[in-house]
């Protein structure tokens, strides 16, 4: 007997991805991109949940993020803890700093990490790019926080950012090419 729901199957094929939610980076790389809006201890558990389906099992969970500025000091330290607890290799980077220093953050969230080191880069692309590089097949690399917003809180301003998913996209593209061509 079909349900109202078994009637809705067909159609979910057809909704489109929600742009930075659990968003799947493929431009042909041989290990997993994950890109996710993820800014809070409940967000950052949510998503290692999907990750740990996707990655197999001797693989590495490489997590770059960072924390928003001039708000939630508390869930700092939780949320490093979450990415510890989850991650193999972890680097923490800016985000929306506002009138903070992004590297008083970053050693905020670092409180919450005892069990793996971090590495601080605090430009969020040379960040990205290191997650990408450091990936070996199957492995998987999630970025957390901005997903595809377009911009950084700085101060009392905006500055623009191309965005987490726009930033894979074109920092694997630019990977691969220099992997194909010393093959």
């Amino acid at each position: 007997m079909r349900t109202k729901s078994d009637k809705l199957i067909p159609y979910l094929t057809s909704i489109p991805q929600v742009l930075g939610r659990c968003e799947q980076i493929d431009e042909g790389q041989n290990f997993n991109v994950i890109v996710d809006y993820a800014h809070t201890p409940d967000g950052y558990e949510k998503i290692y949940e999907f990750i740990h389906k996707i990655t197999p099992e001797n693989n590495r969970i490489i997590t770059v993020f960072g924390a928003h500025g001039a708000r939630d000091h508390k869930k700092r330290p939780m949320i490093g803890r979450i990415a510890d607890e989850n991650s193999d290799v972890m680097i923490l980077c800016s985000e929306d700093n506002h009138w903070e220093d992004p590297k008083e953050i970053c050693e905020q969230i670092a409180a919450g990490i005892t069990k793996h080191s971090y590495v601080y880069i605090e430009d969020r692309y040379d960040a990205i790019r290191q997650g990408l590089e450091l990936a070996n097949p199957g492995d998987t690399v999630c970025v957390l926080g901005k997903a595809d917003e377009q911009y950084f809180k700085i101060g009392d301003g905006k500055v623009f950012w191309m965005g987490d998913d726009a930033a894979c996209r074109q920092l694997l593209k630019e990977i691969l090419e220099v992997r194909n061509e010393t093959k």
